[in-house]
């Protein structure tokens, strides 16, 4: 039986450089890029996309989390009303001192449930002599942070000044990752865009003049990924 509410504890997994050690986050572009990281990169990929397709009911769905912070305004994993009618406040603290410590478990439980999702969704796809090494992977992952202070070189284009361009793993629609069968394979990013499986004002999403939205498709899931991504 379920728990009644969803117990926040981030990766419970210390396999850091040196034994008892925890994991240090890695920077998304440094990260992304390093080859030796290709595992970490396929199976964060692969979670991501199976977790956005969770079914919207479920309190552990990506719409349900990526909801916490903002649309639709309604309770999280509590039986609760809200405590400020009439305004369209939610969740996040934003403008506020209590942000940091907001933003924390809120950071934790993402992770978390990608770390979840790559090992009892995932590595399960793939045959069954890689799987512990998969889970070592796994396990000495953790989510990478987007330092968005720093200028950058693109990679596409060296000889321009150096930039404040979102990371790379994120403008890329698609591309080739690891995938189950032991090769490299198309992908399309879900870091990219989210594509709903019903129309989103169903479920309490409203434009600014306050209409249910109709289109399935959002351009770009920076939210939460960035708010997750730049605070970490």
């Amino acid at each position: 039986m379920a728990p009644p509410t969803f117990p926040i504890k981030g990766i419970q997994e210390d396999l850091g450089p040196l034994p008892g050690q925890t994991p240090l986050r890695q920077e998304i572009d440094a990260w992304s890029s390093d080859p030796k990281n290709q595992v970490q990169v396929a199976l964060f990929m692969l979670a991501l996309e199976a977790f956005q397709k969770i079914p919207y009911h479920d309190r552990l769905s990506y719409f349900q989390i990526a909801g916490i912070h903002g649309l639709p305004l309604v309770p999280w994993d509590e039986d609760t009303t809200t405590q400020t009618p009439g305004t369209t406040l939610g969740y996040c603290t934003h403008g506020s001192i209590l942000f940091p410590a907001w933003h924390r478990p809120y950071v934790a439980l993402f992770e978390q449930r990608l770390y979840e999702i790559m090992i009892e969704v995932i590595i399960p796809r793939f045959p069954p002599a890689t799987h512990a090494a998969l889970v070592a992977q796994a396990k000495a992952w953790r989510l990478p942070y987007w330092d968005w202070a720093a200028k950058k070189v693109d990679p596409n284009d060296p000889s321009a000044p150096p930039n404040y361009n979102l990371p790379q793993l994120v403008t890329q629609p698609g591309g080739r990752i690891f995938g189950p069968e032991g090769i490299e394979i198309e992908f399309p990013n879900p870091l990219n865009t989210f594509v709903a499986d019903e129309p989103m004002g169903e479920y309490g999403i409203v434009d600014i003049g306050n209409a249910p939205v109709s289109v399935t498709a959002v351009s770009s899931v920076l939210l939460p990924l960035t708010e997750v991504l730049h605070l970490v």
